[in-house]
């Protein structure tokens, strides 16, 4: 009779342990926000300036140009960051990357999504990530030229108008502010 007591009483000791351990970690996963992908999706057009979280920009011209293996776009655009706007999500957390390039998409809608094949400053040099982490970025007006180059094949098998997209961070989120091209 003691044994079965004893018996009992370490299965229910246990069962509290392992409830209060699968609480604790149930707390412990559910304690930060999930970062929930993109929230919506902003239109603008061509020469209008969008305020967006910590970052106005303005697309000043767009070039499309098609050849037989290929469609090459160009973008102007003049950006100004107004504050810290981290671009970037490592591991589900938001991480100090102040690289907004890798945030821009030229969108084939349900086709395919194309990171820029180069960014230009206004000098026509290719860009270097230490001067966009540069501190006196902010607040500063900086003029970009955004080459996407896509195959013709998946260009051909777009569903509706080519766009260009940029994804600007807002808390636990991103907006999508977009741009038709055609």
């Amino acid at each position: 009779m003691k044994n079965k007591r004893i018996l009992y009483s370490l299965i229910l000791f246990f069962c509290l342990i392992s409830t209060f351990i699968g609480y604790k970690r149930y707390q412990q996963v559910n304690a930060r926000p999930q970062l929930r992908g993109i929230k919506e999706e902003r239109f603008f057009k061509r020469h209008e300036l969008v305020y967006a979280p910590n970052v106005n920009f303005v697309v000043n011209s767009t070039k499309l140009v098609k050849s037989k293996t290929e469609v090459k776009v160009k973008i102007q655009l003049l950006l100004q960051q107004t504050g810290p706007a981290y671009y970037g999500i490592y591991y589900g957390k938001w991480t100090k990357d102040t690289d907004f390039s890798c945030n821009m998409f030229l969108n084939v809608p349900y086709v395919n999504n194309n990171a820029p094949s180069q960014i230009l400053d206004s000098s026509n040099h290719s860009i270097i990530l230490k001067i966009v982490r540069n501190p006196h970025f902010i607040n500063t007006n900086r003029k970009y030229i955004v080459y996407f180059t896509v195959p013709r094949s998946l260009y051909k098998k777009r569903e509706q108008k080519l766009r260009f997209s940029f994804l600007v961070p807002d808390k636990s989120y991103y907006l999508k502010y977009s741009l038709l091209l055609e």
